[in-house]
Formats: structure tokens, C-alpha cells, sequence
């Protein structure tokens, strides 16, 4: 209970309470940034290269429905051989052909060109998008338009919804603070949990993932300076889903955001958990998998201190490091 409870004011997780005394009781701990950065470098823990996992974690019902639908294979959802057999006799059909169709995309080409802007392993840009397209996406750009074209009226209420935000003083203070935009977000979502009792990431739950990164629009201003820095991409203002939806349906553009991403991520990982992901491909790709980084790494920073147990893959990271030869041999 006390662990929970340490979890909860740290990670500024939903309350059943007012504003007023929410903030009186638990200060924004993301006005100043990044707060919690207490790991020293002797303290930080190398996550070498490789799996935890002999058999791939299950998988979502949902990824495994669509390949039934779309490859006609039926995968059995359980961690042991025989779906593992079956995942890696899938994997070693789809990925050649994934990857035959972003290098006619220039995407590969692409991704050798963007990775080094931010120090980051081109491979940790392509395994998300291949992984991407072998369970959640697709490559045919007519289904994706169809996709978009269902959610674009949601779109445009979302971002209403997220720009009236910026009448509320709170918020207001988070927007005008000296940090990155990705603490400003977390400031503005930590205000909102607060405030109405859920996450922002509830409230405005109708957002949807895209393009064959499956990326998030939502996140794509949260992440908008680190790409303006590094890779001198366009300026997106907060709230404007428009613009965020053209680059997560970019394939070249939206690589930018990976990259940011997966140096956001690590940064975080290695700070606040004291963990350094950088040479763990499954690791890094099962971050860009499950989002929610910031408390993911709170949680991994306990059980390491309660259980002794390092950060583990999901089904997504597994099947990245998986077919690395594959990958590494495209780059």
C-alpha cells in the first residue's frame, strides 16, 4: 500500500478530488521540469542487448485478429513454443516484405539520415515501424486514408477540446514555464488528473494512432521543439491536430519523431530509473509500444528495488530483437 501510494503522488496519478485540493495537497511537480532526477552515474544500470523472454508475450487479442484477417494466419495467444514457432514462421514472411516496401519508400534511406541528428540507433527507428506493420498497421495507404477520413470529425473536437485547456490559469502557468515541451505536457497532464479525476490521456480519449509508424498525433507538439532542434522540422502549435496529423501520415517526416522519442525515453529511463537502455533494442522498442514512459520508468525503478527484477520485454520489443539480423542488414 505504501508503495502504491509513493507511485501515486510521484507519477500524479488520477485523484477523486477538487482542483483546489488537489494542488494544495500535491504541488505540480512539473513546473520546473523534470522532477525526480536522482541517479547518479554510479548508480546506473546497463541493460545489455538480448531478451528476457524464451517465448514471445502474448500478444494483444486485437494484433493477433488482424492478422488472422489480413495474412489469413491464426496465431494461438500464449507464451510458449508453439506460438513462438508460429510468431517467428509470420515474422520471417512479413518482415522482407515490410522491409522491401520502405526502401521503395525511401524510407530506409531516410531513417540512415535522421538517426544520427539525435544520436540514436537507426535501428531503434525502423524496428517500431516494421514491428508496426507486422501486427497494428498498415502499408497500403488507401486503408490508412479511410482510417483518417473516420476519425478527422473527432479530430477537429479534440482539438478544440485541448486548446480551450489554455484558458485555465494552471494550465496557462505549465504553457509559460521554462521547460521542454514534453514536461510542459506532462505539467498540463498532471493538472488535468487533478483537476477532473483522470488522466488527459482519458479525456481525450478518442485519439487514435497512425501512418506506419502508428504514431500519436497528441504527442507530436509535446515533441515538437526536440525536432525543430535537432532535426529543423516545421513548428506545430499546441493543439493543432491538423498539422500533427500530416506528419504522422509523413513516412519520412514522422521518423523525426521516433527519433525523438526513443531519445526522449532513454533519457528518462536512465535518469529516473537508473537504467540505461540504449543497447536494448527490445527494451527501447517496447517503450515505443506501451507509451506512458515517465510512470513506466517510476514502476521499473521499484521493482527493481523490491524484487531485483530489470525492465522485461513485451510481445512488441520481443519480435523487434528478434528479427534484428534482418533489420540491421536493410540499414
Amino acid at each position: 500500500m505504501q508503495i502504491f501510494t509513493i507511485v501515486k503522488v510521484l507519477i500524479g496519478a488520477a485523484f477523486a478530488t477538487s482542483s483546489a485540493q488537489a494542488q494544495s495537497s500535491f504541488p505540480n511537480p512539473f513546473l520546473n521540469g523534470a522532477p525526480y532526477k536522482n541517479c547518479p552515474a554510479s548508480e546506473v544500470r546497463l541493460i545489455e542487448s538480448g531478451t528476457r523472454n524464451t517465448n514471445i508475450p502474448q500478444l494483444p487479442p486485437r494484433s493477433a485478429q488482424r492478422i488472422l484477417l489480413f495474412d489469413q494466419t491464426y496465431l494461438p495467444n500464449q507464451n510458449d513454443p508453439e506460438t513462438t514457432r508460429k510468431v517467428l514462421g509470420y515474422g520471417h514472411r512479413a518482415v522482407p516484405k515490410i522491409l522491401a516496401e520502405l526502401n521503395k519508400l525511401g524510407v530506409i534511406d531516410e531513417i540512415k539520415k535522421v538517426a544520427p541528428l539525435y544520436d540514436v540507433d537507426p535501428i531503434q527507428i525502423l524496428a517500431p515501424v516494421v514491428v508496426e506493420m507486422s501486427f497494428n498497421g498498415f502499408l497500403d495507404t488507401a486503408i490508412q486514408d479511410r482510417f483518417v477520413q473516420l476519425r478527422e470529425t473527432d479530430l477537429e473536437k479534440k482539438s478544440r477540446m485541448l486548446n480551450s485547456l489554455l484558458a485555465n490559469p494552471e494550465v496557462k502557468q505549465c504553457m509559460d514555464a521554462k521547460i521542454s515541451n514534453y514536461w510542459k505536457w506532462k505539467c498540463v497532464d498532471y493538472f488535468t488528473s487533478a483537476y477532473n479525476g483522470s488522466h488527459l490521456g482519458t479525456a481525450l480519449s478518442g485519439i487514435r494512432t497512425y501512418g506506419i509508424a502508428q504514431f500519436n498525433p497528441v504527442l507530436v507538439w509535446s515533441l515538437n521543439d526536440v525536432v525543430q532542434k535537432y532535426g529543423k522540422q516545421r513548428a506545430v502549435k499546441f493543439g493543432d491536430f491538423k498539422t500533427s496529423l500530416e506528419i504522422v501520415l509523413s513516412p519520412k517526416e514522422v521518423l523525426h519523431y521516433i527519433a525523438a522519442y526513443v531519445r526522449i525515453g532513454r533519457e528518462i529511463y536512465r535518469d529516473v530509473a537508473c537504467f540505461e537502455i540504449r543497447q536494448n533494442l527490445a527494451i527501447v522498442s517496447t517503450i515505443y509500444n506501451l507509451g506512458d514512459e515517465y510512470q513506466r520508468a517510476h514502476i521499473a525503478k521499484n521493482r527493481w528495488h523490491i524484487l531485483g527484477q530489470a525492465p522485461s520485454e513485451n510481445y512488441f520489443g520481443w519480435y523487434a530483437q528478434m528479427f534484428e539480423r534482418e533489420m540491421r542488414a536493410a540499414l
